[in-house]
């Protein structure tokens, strides 16, 4: 068989209207506005990011996550925008979306750096089902008879803390910085293939908390945990740990409860007025648990660029 759609297929249907709203992205230090739209423009500046992960596996059209994704903080205001672009796939399903987030800040809630964000976010998504690409024993199976497509548009609220808008080692910032979020996305019927399923309304609920300490300039340390419940009852908690060392090397590692490992390596590169960050990582996340019950991304990569407005790029 082509496509092993047994497998694949049923498992994509039963996690994915959870991986729509939530992305379960390994190491998402920079990119929690995908998940809670107060999240964006946390640090205040022009935030570039793209992730690409694949999972391990043999098989033809593995589950693959793809995104683009953008937050700008006006500056010497109070309001941020993102945009992102995502794209899963999963043998014969296939989900694009385009996510538009909005957040406002208010500030000095216990001391002259913190805030607390509120935010909204709106997703279009179009899912499609490539049924006429199958292979099947049975020819008159009737979930397989063709093309499917659905289209939708999903909504989500948040809100997050952060101790500090300054990031670690920048003019004005603390040594130690802490932060936590707690969204609810909705995901209507937004599906409503002839043949083969139909996706129910559900809550997404989101929480997250991290935190950021530097001993010193030449060594930072960022945790961080969190936590995605369902309301068809579907829970997952990942917790992470990532360290900079001499502004440059980044080694970082977590674990979720479906026993996926992460592993990442990657280096961070400043500008020579020390305002903008380049970095590239590479992250493997190895399954320790039934493949039955989880797919586990197996190999990502992410890119992202920090950029003061206030100095250029």
């Amino acid at each position: 068989m082509k496509y092993i759609l047994s497998l694949i297929f049923l498992l994509f249907v039963t996690t994915h209207t959870v991986a729509q709203q939530s992305f379960e992205i390994p190491h998402n230090y920079s990119n929690q506005f995908l998940n809670n739209p107060a999240a964006t423009g946390v640090w205040e500046k022009l935030d570039i990011s793209a992730f690409y992960s694949k999972t391990f596996t043999n098989v033809d059209k593995a589950p693959t996550i793809l995104f683009g994704a953008v937050q700008y903080a006006l500056p010497k205001q109070n309001a941020a925008f993102g945009v992102s672009i995502n794209s899963e796939t999963a043998s014969l399903l296939s989900n694009t979306s385009v996510l538009g987030t909005f957040a406002y800040k208010l500030k000095g809630i216990a001391n002259r750096n913190d805030f607390i964000s509120l935010g909204i976010g709106l997703r279009v998504s179009s899912i499609n089902f490539s049924g006429s690409d199958a292979i099947v024993s049975q020819l008159g199976e009737p979930n397989l008879g063709g093309d499917e497509s659905g289209f939708g548009i999903n909504f989500s609220a948040g809100a997050f803390y952060s101790s500090s808008s300054a990031e670690i080692e920048y003019r004005g910032s603390d040594d130690f910085i802490y932060q936590g979020g707690l969204s609810v996305s909705k995901i209507g019927q937004k599906t409503n293939f002839q043949n083969v399923n139909s996706f129910v309304d559900e809550y997404v609920i989101n929480g997250f908390v991290s935190t950021i300490f530097a001993q010193h300039a030449d060594f930072v340390v960022q945790s961080y945990a969190e936590a995605i419940y369902g309301s068809n009852s579907s829970l997952n908690v990942i917790g992470g740990v990532r360290t900079t060392l001499n502004n440059t090397v980044i080694i970082g590692g977590s674990l979720d409860a479906n026993l996926a490992l992460g592993i990442e390596f990657g280096f961070s590169l400043k500008s020579t007025n020390k305002s903008n960050v380049s970095s590239a990582i590479i992250n493997f996340n190895i399954p320790f648990n039934d493949i039955a019950e989880y797919v586990n991304p197996g190999v990502g990569l992410s890119l992202r660029h920090l950029i003061d407005l206030s100095t250029g790029w």
